[in-house]
């Protein structure tokens, strides 16, 4: 957002870019490890936490502010901004609501497993936890029970981008999907081995992934109502575990 792009990692890393070839460390005024960032309402908001969570926000990815989420337990584990709300979920299936990602709500999810990702598309948000089950939810409050994805539980980022699904994680597993039902294979390319994020920069149609060892990824044009991209990878920052991407028009972080 705003001409940025930011990646969080390890021990509170915070990296920008405008340009996805030159990246810029930022402090964080934290050591949290950091494994999710999105931004919504002009709003950076990066979180994570081994067993409790910890959230940062900033208005620019360069000065970061430290904010208090003590309504749920456990670290958070995925973000969400959609339909005017931020929405965390944590590693004991908690979730938390807000909408300006400083005063936050707890919002039963009805499960205790952790809330590997959280995707908002064609008016529903929808989540994802480790031991393969899916809730989904019209309005980010009430979250009944849907089919589980049993097949895919090594999944650790779900998106939704251009009218599809596009989900990914460790062991080199990628799919993608253009009803959140029907999933496809999905290859990678090298040094997708764990994939910890996936983000879509809508403006130039670009589909990117952050994995270990400092690896990115990214493909371009994707096809509206869904299709097998093909991924181009590089290194951002050698050594390092990214665990998390966003961006504005101009600017990644990590």
């Amino acid at each position: 957002g705003n001409g940025q792009g930011v990646f969080v990692g390890h021990l509170g890393n915070i990296r920008t870019s405008n340009n996805f070839t030159t990246f810029t460390a930022r402090v964080s005024s934290t050591t949290n490890t950091l494994y999710t960032v999105t931004f919504g309402n002009n709003t950076f908001v990066a979180a994570g936490g081994l067993s409790t969570p910890y959230v940062t926000t900033s208005s620019d990815g360069i000065a970061w502010a430290n904010q208090t989420l003590s309504v749920v337990t456990g670290g958070i584990r995925s973000i969400v901004y959609g339909n005017n709300l931020f929405i965390v979920g944590t590693t004991t299936g908690q979730l938390a609501t807000s909408t300006d990602a400083v005063t936050w709500a707890n919002t039963s999810s009805n499960d205790t497993s952790t809330i590997g990702s959280i995707v908002y598309g064609n008016g529903l948000y929808n989540l994802f936890t480790y031991s393969g089950n899916t809730r989904t939810s019209t309005d980010g409050f009430y979250w009944p029970k849907a089919p589980a994805l049993t097949t895919l539980t090594e999944l650790s980022r779900v998106i939704f981008a251009n009218n599809s699904f596009y989900a990914m994680g460790v062991n080199n597993v990628g799919r993608w999907s253009n009803n959140g039902l029907d999933w496809n294979t999905l290859i990678l390319g090298t040094g997708s081995n764990n994939v910890s994020d996936i983000h879509y920069r809508s403006f130039d149609n670009r589909l990117l992934f952050v994995a270990s060892g400092g690896y990115i990824g990214q493909a371009t044009g994707l096809v509206n109502g869904g299709s097998s991209p093909t991924f181009s990878t590089s290194i951002a920052a050698p050594g390092q575990n990214l665990n998390s991407i966003t961006s504005n028009d101009s600017t990644y972080i990590i």
